[in-house]
């Protein structure tokens, strides 16, 4: 697909959020494209297979098109990635895959307040030789098209957070569960003590494994970890069937090694530096090694953009309309929580962001006399489909659906205490 050279409104991210941001632009009238680095859903398909979300279909379903799962329970990884393929191809939303967002800047013409031109970077496409003007060998091409909004639903989970230590990056070592098969009749060490590396431990042990996990804390905790495999790991520890090896830091792998001490610390958050570390060492033998000890944002992005971060987790400083100190560039979903650890936002609780996104923009254009789709709102608020409050048109009609924003005004708090206790992979 040919990326245009101008557009209303940059979508950055094609994961639920951005999604739902184009659908939402696409019923307002307004001209829109997104971008992503991969496809869509491309954080999700670092799940494991078969891995179900924490949060119900309802509150994880996007643009008011309803999730059916296959038990009419919690969707699986595979029933997330499948729906959200569908609204994208449904809704027939622009995406453009493959490119990586590098930097912005201002657009000259000074009508155009908070105009930005994009240069994207293309993942897939290699240069032409240098018969086509480029010169073979040379890095890959570069894309640039203007808009005068930019909207970044990048996520936060692009990278793994990394122990650096020796012997992290060895072929026996992964940050992320590969297909269960890959285990059956293997020795398998597991680091870290939240969902990830419990439900990694679980599905292991009956695929044939034999696991030990290592964890900081003195036991498991229970506010960390989905409540449905919490008495499943415990159970699974007490017999014997699992090893727990508690209060422990990894201190090196070397292969098929993994050496520790004894960690001292109250909670897996805790940094301890080994060789201050006076404790006798010890180790444990495996065939594979997973660290699942969480995924962060890549921050790098934003300070190349020029957006303010804030706060040890570095989060993206935005109003309430979602925008930053960027004119015009705003920030949507898990994007906005920065380096989460107790997680606070999720997909379930980012659906507003969408909405305020578009009230501002849709504002912004009335005032402008640019675009008809102050109209479209008026339209929407007299047939009983007003963008806030319930039977808002991004979570489903009057008949129910997912409430708007003023349901999630009013839940907010106790939201955020239940999945703060206990929240998604």
């Amino acid at each position: 697909m040919q990326l245009p050279e101008e557009t209303q409104v940059l979508i950055v991210g094609a994961g639920p959020i951005g999604l739902e941001m184009g659908v939402a632009l696409s019923r307002a009238g307004l001209d829109f494209c997104i971008v992503d680095a991969e496809q869509v859903g491309h954080t999700i398909s670092w799940y494991a297979p078969g891995t179900h979300f924490f949060s119900s279909p309802e509150r994880i379903a996007i643009a008011g098109i309803p999730l059916l799962t296959s038990d009419q329970g919690k969707a699986t990884r595979e029933e997330y990635l499948n729906y959200l393929m569908s609204v994208a191809w449904q809704f027939d939303l622009p995406i453009h895959g493959g490119l990586r967002l590098q930097s912005i800047q201002r657009r000259a013409d000074s009508e155009a307040r908070g105009g930005w031109k994009v240069s994207l970077q293309n993942k897939w496409h290699r240069p032409r030789e240098a018969s086509a003007g480029r010169v073979a060998g040379q890095s890959n091409p570069v894309s640039t098209i203007e808009c005068r909004y930019l909207v970044l639903a990048t996520g936060d989970m692009h990278q793994p957070r990394r122990l650096d230590v020796a012997g992290e990056d060895q072929p026996n070592v992964s940050h992320y569960l590969q297909e269960l098969r890959n285990y059956f009749r293997q020795e398998v060490v597991i680091v870290g003590g939240r969902n990830s590396a419990v439900e990694a431990a679980i599905r292991i042990f009956r695929m044939g494994g034999k696991v030990t996990m290592l964890c900081r804390g003195d036991s498991l905790d229970a506010t960390s970890i989905k409540y449905w495999l919490y008495p499943e790991i415990t159970s699974l520890i007490k017999n014997g069937m699992i090893r727990l090896i508690a209060n422990s830091v990894v201190v090196r792998i070397d292969g098929d090694r993994v050496y520790y001490q004894a960690s001292h610390s109250q909670g897996e958050n805790q940094n301890q530096d080994p060789a201050a570390n006076e404790e006798p060492m010890g180790f444990v033998e495996a065939d594979q090694i997973l660290l699942l000890t969480g995924y962060i944002p890549d921050n790098s992005l934003y300070e190349r953009l020029g957006v303010d971060l804030e706060g040890d987790a570095f989060r993206p400083v935005h109003n309430e309309s979602m925008e930053t100190n960027l004119d015009n560039v705003f920030i949507a979903g898990t994007a906005t929580a920065g380096s989460q650890y107790k997680h606070t936002v999720f997909i379930e609780n980012s659906h507003e962001h969408v909405e305020r996104i578009l009230d501002a923009i849709l504002d912004r254009e009335s005032a402008s006399g640019r675009n008809a789709a102050g109209a479209n709102r008026e339209m929407d608020s007299e047939s009983g489909a007003q963008r806030s409050g319930e039977g808002s048109f991004l979570h489903g009609g009057p008949q129910g659906g997912r409430a708007g924003s003023a349901r999630d005004g009013e839940d907010g708090k106790s939201l955020k205490a239940l999945y703060s206790d206990h929240p998604e992979s």
